[in-house]
């Protein structure tokens, strides 16, 4: 497990190294905050990534809690396509590994991504797509997670914790589900509690060892929202296409992973969680929230 571990760093650590000189500077401020603690507005972007071929000798406990916090945040899409809840399942073409450009998509013009937080930031605004692009052409690698957003970083006190949940091809594929925290004291620090789950063909009734993976707390306010909608409607509302179901009758859970972790960082550097089957790589720059003067927006405390 030791070697596995060290040729993933080495691996990360090539692709982290070969990025330093090509890595664009925020178009705002990206100097170190004078406020007390660091805290402040920050750009962050992450990548979370799995082994295309594990070693399956590996062992991982079945005797893990999963659970999401109480206090949470969601990542939310300035396309309004993809939120617009009569659009076609042709048009919902956004996920979270998605380019979000403004050549194929029209961000809301309500929304100034200068001065909101939490929202995804178009393709263009990565800094690191190219290390993206590495993973996916070593073929060792399968990129789960690529966003990039903004936001105020606070105390661990006072700092909730953010959705994390990838798109599903289909329901054979792996679910990475749970949320990671961010805050700031001396250092920037990442708390993770992520799962990711893998599924095989279900060939008996014999029971799982693993626990059940629950449901993102937004996709259930979700759930009573549209049937809370078509109680009140007259006419039976048009059905938007949901998340795949976690597992279904003829798939069963192959194991779970669960990686929870801490990391405390620096701004302005590259900084990755490895895992023999799942990492984390991101950067977090400082950022300055200078509203867009083509929005009437008012900055978001």
């Amino acid at each position: 497990m030791k070697i596995r571990a060290l040729t993933l760093s080495i691996t990360l650590t090539f692709i982290a190294s070969s990025l330093w000189m090509n890595t664009p500077a925020l178009a705002q401020d990206t100097t170190e905050k004078s406020a007390p603690n660091h805290q402040g507005w920050y750009q962050v972007e992450m990548i979370i990534f799995s082994r295309n071929n594990p070693s399956l000798q590996e062992h991982f406990p079945s005797n893990i809690h999963l659970s999401y916090p109480s206090r949470w945040q969601v990542l939310k899409d300035p396309n309004p396509v993809a939120n617009d809840p009569v659009a076609t399942e042709s048009e919902l073409t956004i996920t979270p590994t998605d380019s979000l450009s403004e050549s194929n998509t029209s961000i809301d013009s309500s929304i100034d991504l200068n001065t909101q937080p939490f929202y995804y930031l178009p393709a263009e605004f990565r800094q690191l797509n190219s290390a993206a692009d590495k993973f996916l052409r070593s073929g060792d690698f399968s990129v789960l997670f690529h966003q990039a957003w903004r936001q105020p970083i606070t105390s661990q006190q006072q700092a909730n914790w953010i959705l994390i949940n990838n798109s599903r091809n289909n329901e054979k594929s792996p679910l990475l589900s749970g949320s990671i925290r961010l805050s700031v004291a001396t250092y920037l620090r990442l708390d993770t509690k992520l799962w990711f789950a893998e599924f095989e063909p279900k060939l008996d009734d014999t029971p799982s060892i693993w626990p059940e993976i629950p449901e993102s707390p937004d996709q259930i306010i979700e759930e009573v929202e549209a049937t809370e909608s078509e109680l009140l409607s007259i006419a039976p509302a048009q059905e938007t296409p949901n998340e795949l179901p976690l597992t279904s009758e003829a798939w069963q859970t192959k194991r779970i992973i669960l990686l929870k972790d801490k990391r405390e960082m620096r701004s302005n550097e590259i900084n990755y969680i490895d895992h023999p089957v799942i990492g984390i790589m991101i950067k977090i720059s400082p950022f300055s929230p200078i509203p867009d003067p083509t929005k009437n927006v008012p900055l978001t405390e």
